[in-house]
Protein backbone atom coordinates (compact mmCIF):
# COMPACT_ATOMS: atom_id res chain seq x y z
CA UNK A 1 0.00 0.00 0.00
CA UNK A 2 2.97 2.34 1.13
CA UNK A 3 4.78 1.91 -2.09
CA UNK A 4 1.62 2.26 -4.43
CA UNK A 5 1.38 5.76 -2.87
CA UNK A 6 4.69 6.46 -3.34
CA UNK A 7 4.48 5.68 -6.84
CA UNK A 8 0.95 7.82 -7.13
CA UNK A 9 2.98 10.86 -5.21
CA UNK A 10 6.53 10.51 -7.75
CA UNK A 11 4.08 10.15 -10.76
CA UNK A 12 2.02 13.59 -10.07
CA UNK A 13 5.09 15.32 -8.27
CA UNK A 14 4.14 15.96 -4.88
CA UNK A 15 7.02 15.82 -3.15
CA UNK A 16 5.90 16.50 0.46
CA UNK A 17 3.65 13.10 -0.39
CA UNK A 18 6.92 11.34 -1.58
CA UNK A 19 8.38 12.46 1.54
CA UNK A 20 5.29 11.39 3.71
CA UNK A 21 5.29 8.07 1.70
CA UNK A 22 9.10 7.06 2.42
CA UNK A 23 8.72 8.06 5.78
CA UNK A 24 5.53 5.18 6.37
CA UNK A 25 7.91 3.08 4.15
CA UNK A 26 10.42 3.48 6.87
CA UNK A 27 8.34 2.69 9.11
CA UNK A 28 6.68 -0.27 8.04
CA UNK A 29 10.34 -1.72 7.21
CA UNK A 30 11.57 -1.09 11.02
CA UNK A 31 8.02 -2.15 12.22
CA UNK A 32 9.31 -5.36 10.35
CA UNK A 33 12.96 -5.52 11.56
CA UNK A 34 14.51 -4.16 8.40
CA UNK A 35 17.03 -1.53 9.93
CA UNK A 36 18.60 -1.12 6.56
CA UNK A 37 15.65 -0.34 4.49
CA UNK A 38 14.41 1.90 7.15
CA UNK A 39 17.43 3.89 7.17
CA UNK A 40 17.09 4.12 3.41
CA UNK A 41 13.63 5.43 3.42
CA UNK A 42 14.17 7.77 6.40
CA UNK A 43 17.18 9.26 5.10
CA UNK A 44 14.86 9.92 1.71
CA UNK A 45 11.97 11.51 3.67
CA UNK A 46 14.35 13.56 5.84
CA UNK A 47 16.08 15.40 2.24
CA UNK A 48 13.16 15.54 0.86
CA UNK A 49 11.41 17.60 3.95
CA UNK A 50 14.44 19.30 4.47
CA UNK A 51 14.58 21.05 0.78
CA UNK A 52 11.29 21.90 1.31
CA UNK A 53 11.10 23.51 4.17
CA UNK A 54 9.08 21.12 6.14
CA UNK A 55 11.13 21.55 9.68
CA UNK A 56 7.83 19.84 11.67
CA UNK A 57 8.39 16.53 9.26
CA UNK A 58 12.15 16.79 9.53
CA UNK A 59 11.75 17.13 13.05
CA UNK A 60 9.37 13.64 13.26
CA UNK A 61 12.03 12.39 10.85
CA UNK A 62 14.80 12.77 13.49
CA UNK A 63 12.81 11.40 16.64
CA UNK A 64 11.87 8.49 14.60
CA UNK A 65 15.87 7.73 13.40
CA UNK A 66 16.54 8.38 16.86
CA UNK A 67 14.21 5.83 17.91
CA UNK A 68 15.47 2.88 16.04
CA UNK A 69 18.95 3.67 16.72
CA UNK A 70 17.93 3.76 20.65
CA UNK A 71 16.29 0.32 19.11
CA UNK A 72 19.59 -0.83 18.07
CA UNK A 73 21.83 -0.19 20.70
CA UNK A 74 23.61 2.78 19.44
CA UNK A 75 23.07 5.57 21.56
CA UNK A 76 25.36 7.94 20.83
CA UNK A 77 23.95 7.93 17.08
CA UNK A 78 20.32 8.20 19.24
CA UNK A 79 21.02 11.20 21.04
CA UNK A 80 22.52 12.92 17.99
CA UNK A 81 18.86 12.62 16.05
CA UNK A 82 16.62 13.43 19.42
CA UNK A 83 19.39 16.61 19.86
CA UNK A 84 18.35 17.73 16.49
CA UNK A 85 14.66 16.90 16.58
CA UNK A 86 14.49 18.62 19.31
CA UNK A 87 16.32 22.45 18.15
CA UNK A 88 13.78 21.76 15.06
CA UNK A 89 10.76 21.43 17.18
CA UNK A 90 11.86 24.75 19.35
CA UNK A 91 12.62 26.75 15.75
CA UNK A 92 9.01 26.11 14.92
CA UNK A 93 7.64 26.68 18.20
CA UNK A 94 6.30 23.08 18.63
CA UNK A 95 6.45 22.47 22.44
CA UNK A 96 5.43 19.06 22.72
CA UNK A 97 7.49 17.74 19.90
CA UNK A 98 10.59 19.61 21.97
CA UNK A 99 9.07 18.19 24.94
CA UNK A 100 8.71 14.38 23.75
CA UNK A 101 12.65 14.79 22.11
CA UNK A 102 13.64 16.05 25.72
CA UNK A 103 11.82 13.32 27.24
CA UNK A 104 13.89 10.94 25.06
CA UNK A 105 17.41 12.27 25.32
CA UNK A 106 16.88 11.61 29.45
CA UNK A 107 16.90 8.33 28.41
CA UNK A 108 19.96 7.45 26.33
Amino acid sequence: MHQKALEIHERIGDEPGVAWAYGNLADAYQEMGDVGQALTYYHKALEIKERISDWIGAADNYFNLGRLYRDQGELERARAQFEKAKVLYEMVGASRGAQRAARALRGV
